[in-house]
């Protein structure tokens, strides 16, 4: 994990925007600011599809997969879908278990930037886990995860951007923003869906944990205003929802949850602050929102980094010295080191598995491109919220939204998460503030009701806390956070 001044990068799961400088001052006022790059995209700036260079039409493979690489209990396959002449994004299917025509789907991103979602697959969400830690072999190196989403979805899993996991891109045509990601996104869903549109007749829902808080809602709102506007190439499905998973949306909202997290008794009191902390984050908070507004407003990079900045060094700093230290992680802060994310690398990179999923030579598998990771945190628009694109989905796009936290997740916090979709800007702001947090449960194998979290909301936008559970949720709580999303996709009024 890398550390500097401050702030950390996250690695696999997620991201928290990386910025460096030999000294900040306290006093954000008196911040210089730093200018725009030349290649920055705004919100505003729309890249166009017909400039990607489509591989439509374009032949690509599939690969029918068993047991040697996942015991799925389930019918998948694998391929890489060319989005242009250098760039192809692999891919996982895994049928539902339960009715693949009459099933919905869900696509799966994990975050990063630059991080392969196949952690996402084989730790949290997938049909298989890894055994041993991804230490065993052919049929041995994976077990049936029985709480996998599969049990009442298709599950589609994605390498994105190229570049990442196990999709290329050549030479120096990986995308490194939103808006050059989003195309070969698109481009891919439209390629898919033309091979197999069987699996889209009832219901599609774009999934994003971490940094994904940033890919889903943008991507998504990109994919559905072509939809609106009637555009010659939009996408053909209805996408009926997102999910955001421990979600990096405004990054800084995370960081005023740390008063909450770690200065009150709502949460679970595994770290307290001493009251000297306590008051100075206490005294920082109102600061922190306004900037935080003024970010929002604005949407302008200088802007959200002087927010940023600032909740950082007066928030977020206390926590960042703990785990400076080595006493936690900020992906788990039950935990001093955080948990292993890169045990796929050793099942992957296994010559024998690389042929079954297709690759005619073996090639190096990274769970996280870091060379590309950090292209990405030097852009611009890494500081910029997604929060226009939720707020415009929910509103304008007609989607339905389910947020969820684990509650021991410090890098991204859940009472930062409840603060800032109290504050999302839309049409039932009101209503869905004043909804109270209310108890959520699951039913085990065994017949008994277990809490699983907090939840409050309105039918179109649900949030959750998950008990037990770190930045990795889905895979820390499988059994609850399935059941979880298995209500909310089979309950349109669910809350």
């Amino acid at each position: 994990m890398l550390f500097h001044t401050v702030g950390w990068a996250i690695l696999i799961g997620g991201f928290i925007p990386i910025v460096q400088a030999a000294a900040i001052p306290l006093d954000t006022d008196t911040f210089i600011q730093q200018p725009l790059r030349a290649n920055f995209y705004s919100d505003q700036q729309k890249p166009l599809r017909s400039n990607s260079g489509s591989a439509s039409g374009s032949p690509w493979q599939t690969f029918p997969q068993d047991d040697r690489t996942c015991v799925a209990n389930a019918t998948h396959f694998t391929g890489r879908v060319p989005v242009t002449t250098d760039k192809e994004l692999f891919f996982w299917f895994v049928e539902s278990r339960n009715d693949s025509l009459n099933d919905p789907t869900i696509l799966w991103l994990n975050g990063g930037p630059a991080a392969s979602s196949m952690p996402g697959f084989f730790q949290e969400i997938g049909p298989c886990e890894l055994v041993n830690n991804g230490i065993g072999n052919g049929t041995n190196a994976t077990t049936v995860n029985p709480d996998s989403w599969v049990n009442f979805a298709n599950v589609l899993v994605l390498d994105q951007p190229a570049g990442s996991g196990l999709s290329t891109a050549a030479g120096d045509t990986a995308p490194i923003t939103l808006a050059e990601a989003t195309v070969d996104f698109g481009v891919f869903l439209f390629e898919f869906v033309a091979r197999f549109p069987e699996y889209f007749d009832h219901g599609f829902y774009v999934a994003g944990e971490s940094f994904g808080g940033r890919y889903a809602p943008r991507y998504v709102a990109d994919t559905v205003s072509d939809q609106l506007n009637q555009a010659e190439d939009a996408f053909p499905v209805k996408i009926d929802g997102i999910i955001l998973v421990d979600a990096f949306v405004d990054g800084i909202s995370h960081m005023i949850g740390h008063y909450d997290l770690f200065c009150t008794d709502e949460y679970q009191d595994l770290l307290r602050f001493n009251k000297t902390t306590c008051a100075s984050i206490a005294a920082a908070v109102p600061r922190a929102e306004y900037l935080l507004g003024v970010c929002q407003k604005t949407h302008d990079p200088q802007d959200c980094g002087v927010a940023v900045l600032y909740a950082q060094v007066n928030i977020e700093k206390y926590f960042h010295d703990e785990v400076a230290k080595g006493k936690y992680s900020p992906y788990d802060y039950t935990f001093c080191i955080p948990p292993a994310e890169f045990y796929t690398e050793t099942h992957l990179n296994r010559p024998e598995i690389q042929k079954l999923l297709g690759f005619g030579e073996p090639r190096e598998y990274r769970a996280a491109n870091f060379s590309l990771n950090a292209i990405w945190s030097e852009q611009p628009e890494i500081l910029v919220p997604t929060t226009r694109n939720v707020s415009w989905l929910l509103d304008e796009g007609d989607l339905r939204i389910l947020v969820f936290n684990g509650v021991y997740d410090a890098a991204i916090t859940t009472p930062g998460m409840f603060r800032e979709f109290d504050e999302l800007p839309w049409s039932q702001k009101d209503e869905f503030r004043k909804q109270p947090k209310l108890d959520w449960q699951w039913t085990d194998s065994q017949g008994e009701t277990i809490e699983g979290g907090k939840i409050k909301g309105v039918p179109k936008l649900q949030v959750a806390s998950v008990y037990n559970a770190s930045h990795m949720s889905p895979g820390d709580a499988k059994p609850a956070v399935s059941s979880l999303v298995r209500q909310w996709i089979e309950s349109p009024d669910y809350r």
